[in-house]
């Protein structure tokens, strides 16, 4: 009965401490480089959150950062090889010059070591503009967008957003109409 009775009293007595009034404590105000700092981390705008490093298919040596910050990602992965890949390529010269402004446009060429050449051929026959960048999609630093748009088939495709909205590959998809989605048009 004692033990009950110091229980009971411990057990009121934690209950009281706990309903005590204590001041809350306020959070000091930011300062203003933090505002600003934090607006800054809001843009709509972001950096592609791999890093690679390879050769385009004009020889030319490109980084991730090289790409500059975007509103979202575009990756494709096609082949000289691949019929629906070249007869799709208007479609994407079409997309990459309506959204060229807010997306990023990478091509991961599967045939790269063997068809460079027939890989510039249908790009500029299909105009895709410059900035659609084309890369080998076997070198090892190009294995991170890689995995993003492999689905076992081409053409495939991936859009990165800042939020990773969709992170799955979007084959047979209206990418015009995700990309509006995406960018609010």
């Amino acid at each position: 009965m004692k033990y009950i009775a110091l229980v009971v009293i411990i057990a009121v007595a934690l209950l009281l401490a706990s309903c005590s009034e204590q001041p809350a404590l306020s959070e000091p105000e930011p300062a203003p480089e933090a505002v600003l700092a934090e607006a800054e981390t809001d843009s709509l705008y972001f950096a592609l959150p791999y890093e690679f490093s390879a050769v385009d298919i004009y020889g030319n040596a490109l980084t991730a950062e090289a790409l500059g910050e975007k509103r979202a990602f575009f990756l494709h992965l096609w082949a000289t090889w691949c019929g629906p890949c070249v007869r799709g390529m208007p479609d994407m010269a079409e997309i990459s010059r309506d959204y060229g402004d807010d997306v990023g446009f990478i091509g991961l060429l599967l045939d790269y070591d063997s068809n460079a050449d027939g890989a510039v051929n249908i790009i500029e026959s299909a105009g895709v503009p410059d900035w659609f960048i084309m890369i080998d999609a076997n070198e090892p630093s190009a294995a991170p967008l890689l995995e993003i748009v492999r689905t076992g088939f081409v053409p495939s495709s991936a859009i990165i957003t800042k939020d990773n909205h969709f992170p799955e590959p979007l084959s047979g998809r209206n990418y015009a109409e995700i990309l509006d989605e995406i960018l609010g048009y």
